[in-house]
């Protein structure tokens, strides 16, 4: 509790807010176009927007905007640690490196939930100004996948961007992995993306669109998702515990 509290301290001097607040302002106004948009055109359109089309649509934009976000966020914790030689004096009075990178890696999670947490009610709300019905089930499915999708991209990111002084590294493997997320159900099936941590925004959004020759019919929920949900747990438990091993033994060298 200890470290995790010097932590929680340290995001005064990085200003890390200031870049939350502007990723999830961004996040925010794109998502509610997009829904905006689709609500208006269904009109013309004849396909009814029901809470899955609203989900389906604006987590397209937290897919692509989310590996950015723990990228951005794990490289300014980081650089925290790099600007002030703070890593290598707190090492060097012992302080032990697994509790460090796991309180590390629990503030940056933290970080990245909050677009997700502002993401869920303003859908919700924009829906509901735009005659979209509610389904509560179904949202709070949706919510609970959002917390735990970026836990093992960020951890990932957090330990390259502590063993490697130069951020554009993480930086790039956040942008890469932003430019591969809107591709789940597509060119990458859902069986493939289980091991590919950057689109695990995009593989545990509770439904899947619909096509009929091309056309968007609508959403419809996923199947085997309790199955994705337990995969992405797994996968970033075992992903922790890399990071977090290999953070240990590169700086005791």
């Amino acid at each position: 509790m200890r470290t995790l509290g010097l932590e929680l301290s340290k995001l005064k001097r990085s200003h890390l807010w200031l870049t939350l607040v502007l990723a999830t302002g961004i996040e925010l106004a794109w998502a509610t176009a997009v829904l905006s948009i689709v609500i208006t055109r269904s009109g013309t359109t004849g396909i009814a927007v029901d809470a899955g089309y609203a989900i389906g649509e604006t987590s397209s934009v937290h897919a692509v905007v989310t590996p950015i976000i723990s990228a951005v966020v794990a490289s300014r914790l980081a650089a925290t640690e790099h600007d002030s030689t703070m890593l290598s004096q707190l090492l060097a009075d012992g302080q032990p490196r697994a509790p460090f990178f796991l309180a590390k890696l629990t503030t940056a999670v933290a970080a990245c939930s909050v677009p997700a947490l502002a993401l869920v009610p303003t859908t919700t709300l924009v829906g509901a100004v735009g005659g979209v019905p509610a389904d509560p089930g179904l949202t709070a499915t949706w919510l609970a996948g959002l917390m735990v999708a970026n836990i093992a991209m960020t951890a990932i990111h957090l330990a390259l961007a502590l063993l490697v002084r130069r951020q554009a590294l993480t930086l790039t493997v956040g942008a890469l992995g932003a430019l591969s997320a809107s591709l789940v159900g597509f060119v990458v099936p859902d069986s493939v993306a289980t091991v590919l941590p950057w689109q695990y925004p995009a593989l545990l959004v509770p439904v899947r669109m619909q096509q009929i020759e091309g056309t968007i019919t609508g959403f419809v929920p996923v199947d085997h998702l309790g199955t994705y949900v337990a995969i992405v747990v797994i996968v970033s438990l075992v992903a922790t515990a890399v990071a977090q091993t290999t953070f240990s033994r590169q700086v005791t060298r």
